[in-house]
């Protein structure tokens, strides 16, 4: 409600709006005279008024502070389902294909990116301690025969013990279902190291998994990814970044940085503000970080593995940084966790809170300087405690004992050597009530010793988390069960139509499938490729989903369409503003009965029955240059040439029909400004791809920059003062008037820059006036321009500026330029309509 507020679509107001009245009535029962004289009903008069006074004074006092405190409260759950669903994403322990957990795998990750237009192949071969092996790059796409034999290859060299897969869109599913099939048909199984797994089987097949990609999205085009693989593409640090997570998810998100506010944690996020929210994420990293531990030699070699040493208790980032800097002066390593006092590299209080979660692995062979209890989450300051229930566990006399503790490792290693079972033996119970009646509440303590000297810092997270088949279709599809089941509305884009069915695809790549008895009533004979087409946009309702393999069954049948789930809302009478709701109505279906006059059935194979929006949707992912040809919403005396120009820049073309048989028939003339066709493919081929010609010439010369209006000057700034003895001119889209440009220039760095205005025309370039064929005749014209302007400045530096000047091009869009504005400019421009004179 809050979030809808601050987005102006309601207005929250807290009060007594219906009780209001009766309120006062039972306040004012205690403030009035029961006297029935005049004097006292001028008395009860007067509290009567004083108490509204109060009220209306008092109440949006209230209200606020209610309001606020509904805030606050809903902020701290917020706050706390945040941290709920952050844990679920880091509680999980590095996969590994024998489930012992806490040991890091041999990763192999693929991917092929977004699998569009045989996207290149890529693995990467990650070791045990995170090194990259292995950058590898397939020749031939995974439909050729040469793959699988360069995956066996790969494989049988590295010995991964996972391939790791993931990507950015569905075509990698086919991918995935490649790589399996290799490994079943060659049975390939997991390597087994006998002397690090004995009682492992030697039989596992190796595992194919897929992975979750946000923090390898967010790592690929980062700047750490920059600086530790600047030489490998992007696919490859994407591919990186899913081993290391497959190695450890707590790591990757830690190593995001001030990116994990990116991350997908909670649906309502971002009602929080980016201090609560990082606030949230960061006590997440301190608890998965101290539940975990952290080998402290291996994090003085590692920056990768240092990065979690921040978030241990008691250390931050500065702290941590001193730390790591202190042991990289006394040795390079830290034999003792006493040491940290010792040689003076913590203070006391850092040391209490930090001690028991830096694990310093036990040796090979005990000796003097080794403590074993430094493997442990044992606290330092229980060590006594944990040698105490060793020697009892052990049974050892006074004098044994004596001699067992001068031993190296002491009595924790005589413990290790004789078996922790005999901890089982011990009445933890009754000691704990010993150490209580002196003061001492351990039982909790006793317990963990008791759990950490039988597995010392066992891995206490769940297991890997595995993606099920609608996790993996969220993953490639970004579209989550709640938006894409049974019952829900979609839109999708025909691919392939008959008198059978039609097969289409939504704009996360899902495979739909409409047969006819979905899509007409029984006994209705109509044609569907009469009233279909390839590419044509339709709305259905999903009536199954096959999640394992993207594809849905729709159904356009009314009945169908009708029952489609649609949320509903409770309307009551004083809260529910009933007139507004059925002047929207009224306003909706003159909408829809407008543009159901505007449709319009041309026969042409690049006639689609779009508006602009739809139009740009469809050409989105074509190539520069496609167009379609779409009704008019001026009128049936309209067409629209909508073409892509670009990613995301698009005109849309203004076509008048003079001299139409009827209203349904195109004209026999269609004109665009002053030019005029006979039929729309002379329209295309002379109109549209004339100017596409020009546009390509423009954005192929030596002089042009892709990139905005800002970005593009601030180039020219710098460029400009690194070369101060030269003026500089570059051309660059007007993204806010395709099928215009700027032409901007700067005569020295001082100067400011001067932007004007150039157009593509079928003709050529529309520049101040004239019309130049070709891009070197545009850019003699402009120099021609700006030398007679040069010698015609004025006489101090501020005339001389002002020379240059052309007013701006109003930013509107093409079928907005052809409604008879002109463009207002001092350059020469004529009206719109005659540009091309």
């Amino acid at each position: 409600m809050l979030e809808a507020e601050s987005l102006g679509y309601i207005n929250i107001q807290i009060g007594l709006k219906n009780a209001l009245e009766n309120f006062k009535n039972h306040l004012l029962s205690f403030l009035s005279s029961d006297g029935t004289s005049e004097i006292s009903n001028e008395w009860n008069k007067l509290r009567k008024e004083s108490l509204d006074i109060a009220l209306n004074k008092l109440i949006p006092m209230v209200s606020s502070d209610v309001k606020e405190q509904i805030r606050e409260t809903s902020e701290r759950l917020l706050f706390f389902e945040v941290r709920s669903k952050f844990m679920d994403k880091l509680d999980q322990a590095p996969y590994h294909p024998f489930f012992n957990n806490g040991t890091v795998p041999k990763v192999l990750s693929i991917s092929n990116g977004d699998g569009k237009n045989d996207a290149a192949v890529i693995a990467v071969a990650v070791d045990f301690d995170g090194t990259i092996l292995e950058h590898y790059k397939f020749e031939n796409n995974y439909r050729h025969p040469d793959f699988t034999i360069q995956l066996l290859n790969l494989i049988r060299r590295f010995k991964p013990e996972v391939v790791a897969l993931s990507g950015y869109t569905v075509a990698t599913n086919n991918l995935y279902h490649k790589i399996v099939s290799v490994i079943k048909e060659n049975k390939i199984n997991v390597v087994v190291d006998e002397n690090e797994y004995e009682d492992t089987p030697k039989d596992i097949e190796l595992p194919v998994i897929w992975v979750p990609n946000e923090t390898a999205r967010l790592y690929e085009h980062s700047k750490k990814a920059n600086e530790e693989f600047s030489d490998r593409t992007t696919v490859a640090k994407f591919c990186i970044g899913i081993a290391r997570y497959v190695q450890s998810p707590l790591l990757e998100y830690i190593n995001l940085d001030e990116s994990i506010l990116s991350v997908s944690i909670h649906k309502n996020q971002n009602l929080l503000s980016n201090d609560r929210l990082q606030e949230a994420v960061e006590s997440i990293f301190v608890d998965v970080a101290c539940l975990v531990g952290i080998k402290i030699n291996d994090a003085v070699r590692s920056p990768y593995l240092s990065s979690m040493l921040n978030y241990i208790a008691g250390l931050g980032p500065n702290k941590a940084l001193s730390l790591i800097k202190g042991i990289e002066v006394n040795g390079g390593s830290l034999l003792k966790r006493e040491d940290l006092i010792l040689k003076g590299l913590t203070t006391k209080n850092v040391f209490m809170n930090c001690s028991p979660f830096l694990e310093i692995p036990l040796p090979s062979r005990y000796d003097k300087e080794t403590e074993p209890l430094d493997a442990t989450r044992i606290h330092p300051e229980d060590y006594e405690l944990a040698r105490k229930m060793a020697v009892d566990a052990l049974d050892l006399s006074e004098e044994v004992k004596a001699e067992v503790e001068d031993e190296d490792g002491g009595v924790i290693a005589a413990l290790y050597n004789e078996g922790t079972e005999k901890l089982d033996d011990l009445l933890l119970e009754r000691y704990a009530d010993q150490l209580e009646e002196n003061g001492h509440k351990k039982r909790a303590t006793l317990e963990l010793i008791k759990e950490e000297l039988q597995t010392n810092y066992e891995e206490l997270r769940k297991p890997f988390h595995i993606l099920n088949e609608e996790e993996v279709f969220q993953l490639l599809t970004n579209e989550t069960k709640e938006n894409f089941q049974s019952g829900i509305l979609i839109s999708s884009i025909i691919q392939r139509a008959d008198n059978r069915y039609l097969l289409s695809v939504t704009q996360s790549g899902v495979i739909c499938n409409l047969s006819r008895s979905s899509i007409f009533p029984y006994g209705d004979q109509t044609s569907l490729t009469s009233k279909f087409s390839i590419g044509q946009a339709i709305q259905s309702v999903i009536k199954s989903v096959d999640y394992s393999n993207f594809r849905c069954e729709l159904s356009m049948l009314k009945e169908d369409m009708s029952k489609a789930v649609i949320k509903r809302f409770a309307k009551n009478e004083g809260t529910w503003d009933f007139k507004a709701e059925r002047e929207d109505k009224q306003s909706e279906v003159q909408k829809e009965e407008q543009e159901e006059r505007n449709k319009r059935v041309i026969k042409h194979p690049l006639f689609r029955n779009f508006d602009s929006r739809q139009a740009e949707a469809y050409l989105a992912g074509r190539s520069n240059g496609d167009y379609v040809i779409r009704p008019s919403s001026k009128g049936p005396d309209h067409i629209t040439v909508t073409w892509k120009i670009d990613n995301l820049l698009y005109q849309h073309i203004d076509v008048i029909e003079l001299d139409k048989p009827n209203e349904y028939s195109i004209g026999r003339t269609l004109q665009v400004g002053e030019f005029k066709y006979h039929d729309l493919d002379e329209l295309i081929v002379s109109h549209v791809e004339q100017i596409h010609n020009k546009v390509e010439e423009m954005v192929n010369h030596e002089k042009f920059r892709k990139g905005g209006l800002q970005e593009v000057k601030e180039w020219l700034t710098r460029y400009s003062e690194a070369n101060k003895s030269r003026s500089y001119y570059t051309f660059c889209y007007n993204h806010k008037s395709p099928g215009w440009f700027f032409l901007l220039f700067k005569l020295n760095p001082q100067s400011s820059i001067v932007t004007w205005n150039v157009k593509a025309i079928p003709t050529g370039f529309f520049f101040s006036g004239n019309v130049y064929p070709d891009m070197t005749s545009l850019c003699n014209g402009f120099k021609t321009v700006v030398a007679n302007k040069k010698n015609h400045r004025g006489g101090n530096p501020q005339q001389q500026q002002q020379q240059y000047q052309q007013p701006q091009q109003p930013a509107q869009s093409e079928y907005n330029q052809a409604r008879g504005g002109n463009y207002y400019n001092g350059g020469g421009y004529n009206d719109v309509y005659n540009y091309g004179r």
